[in-house]
């Protein structure tokens, strides 16, 4: 079991936001020292989950890919809602936990690190 505890807040867009990209990949990375890493959606970091009409950027592919792989790795991945234009083929993959923003708070609180993007 990890011995540590880091949240990830996510408030930016992967859209726009290479900050939320670099918080991801440093996420994936943490977990090669057994840190338990827990992302949080919010705001508009919640439109990872949603299906955007548009041409992929790469900065959101990216951002997808660290998203996956962390589900993958066994790390936790909450938001705060679920958005209303979601992906559901990748919002079933992902299967994100919905977590009020209090409980979210009150958790961040306990944790050793927090990064806020």
């Amino acid at each position: 079991m990890a011995e540590k505890k880091i949240g990830l807040i996510i408030r930016k867009s992967p859209y726009t936001s290479l900050e939320a990209v670099e918080a991801m990949r440093m996420g994936v990375g943490l977990t090669i020292r057994d840190i338990e890493v827990y992302v949080f959606l919010l705001e508009d970091g919640l439109k990872a989950l949603e299906k955007d009409g548009s041409k992929k950027k790469s900065a959101e592919l990216i951002f997808k890919k660290h998203l996956e792989t962390l589900n993958e790795l066994g790390q936790t991945l909450v938001a705060e809602s679920r958005p209303e234009k979601i992906d559901e083929e990748f919002y079933r993959k992902l299967n994100p936990d919905i977590w009020s923003r209090d409980r979210i708070f009150n958790f961040i609180a306990r944790c050793d690190g927090v990064v806020v993007v």
